[in-house]
């Protein structure tokens, strides 16, 4: 198809026409018609070609766009880009920025174009390129329910995060903080220090869920930042059952369960609650380090709970702290009637091993008094 770059331009674009009218024309030899047009930088006749639905603008990994970027096409660039914004991920960084601004710079670009321009500009996380684009009026960055917001902190890209969290258009707070949930979910640790920043965004949201899905996700740091907000604190004393320390025990955080511990967000029936949850999913290093900061628990529950999940070192370990406690409690300066409330609180006198008649199987348990 070179011979048209022998043509004069309005003759070339007559043949083109007519070969685009001509339906017995293959749809190869459009497509190939496109490369030299391109090398003349004749755009109308490439608007017309792309116009056709034989035609695949995106043929040999957008061998098109390559070619009319490294000829320094603008026009024939921007009119490929126009429908297709994503493909600008396919050129290099320098090329792409160089095509943004030029988009910019062209007022023929349509609004919807540029704005669909900043979510691939985000994923290749082009932070100078987001920055022009945001500051053209024509774009909206907090369109569709804050999509571009979103995409920047899923990728955890934090400088285009700190541009967007700058511009008064953009909200951080909206759906209920879902923004800073998304990145506690994440781990993005420079992200959620900089959405903390900002007074927009309340740590406490939806029920406290920024604390409780980082700590679900095992992200120390994160719980760490937030317990440093004292609206955080309150809020982890006064929830019931879905306390974070609980999560943290269900789920083997050791870090985290000790952090809590350690800032004293763990009431005594919080505390129990995780126990609980320890011991059915096996997670010995806390069993013991709550059983360390747990008073008056029902050993025997635990115990008897610690044999049904068929957990016999953890059982073991109980009655070992029982017997601790209780021998810890009788040489104590306690009168005589003190010790024994304690005893009849907590009556184990003796450790005895059963087996069961059935499976066989052996299990520890504790002796009470009849």
């Amino acid at each position: 198809m070179s011979f048209i770059k022998n043509l004069d331009r309005g003759s070339a674009l007559l043949v083109v026409r007519a070969m685009i009218d001509a339906k017995s024309i293959e749809p190869k030899t459009l497509q190939e018609l496109i490369i030299p047009c391109i090398e003349i930088d004749f755009s109308c006749a490439v608007q017309d070609l792309l116009a056709d639905d034989r035609i695949d603008p995106g043929f040999n990994d957008d061998e098109i766009l390559q070619r009319a970027v490294q000829m320094d096409r603008q026009s024939i660039v921007l009119i490929l880009i126009q429908d297709r914004p994503s493909v600008i991920k396919k050129l290099d960084r320098g090329n792409a920025i160089v095509v943004v601004r030029a988009m910019i710079d062209s007022k023929s670009v349509k609004p919807k174009t540029l704005q669909e321009l900043i979510i691939p500009c985000i994923e290749l996380n082009f932070s100078c390129a987001v920055q022009d684009l945001l500051a053209d009026d024509r774009i909206d960055p907090s369109f569709n329910d804050n999509d571009v917001l979103k995409k920047a902190v899923t990728l955890n890209h934090v400088q285009i995060v700190l541009e967007l969290i700058q511009d008064d258009r953009v909200d951080p707070s909206v759906n209920d903080n879902q923004t800073l949930i998304w990145a506690c979910i994440n781990g993005h640790e420079e992200i959620v220090e900089l959405l903390l920043k900002d007074p927009r965004v309340d740590p406490v949201a939806n029920c406290n869920a920024p604390i409780i899905v980082a700590t679900s996700s095992g992200h120390t740091k994160i719980v760490q930042m937030l317990l440093a907000k004292e609206s955080v604190r309150i809020a982890v004393d006064e929830f019931g059952d879905c306390t974070t320390i609980v999560i943290a025990a269900k789920k083997g955080h050791i870090d985290i369960v000790k952090l809590l511990l350690e800032v004293n967000k763990a009431n005594k029936s919080n505390c129990q609650s995780a126990l609980a949850k320890a011991i059915k999913y096996g997670h010995e290093e806390i069993v013991k380090l709550l059983l360390d900061h747990s008073v008056d628990v029902d050993m025997k529950f635990f115990i008897e709970k610690a044999n049904e999940f068929d957990k016999p070192v953890i059982a073991k370990m109980l009655v070992e702290y029982q017997k601790k406690n209780v021998l810890a409690m009788l040489n104590s300066d306690l009168s005589l009637k003190e010790k024994q409330d304690y005893l009849n609180k907590f009556p184990c006198t003796s450790i005895r091993i059963e087996t069961d008649l059935q499976t066989g199987e052996k299990k520890c348990c504790m002796v009470f008094k009849i």
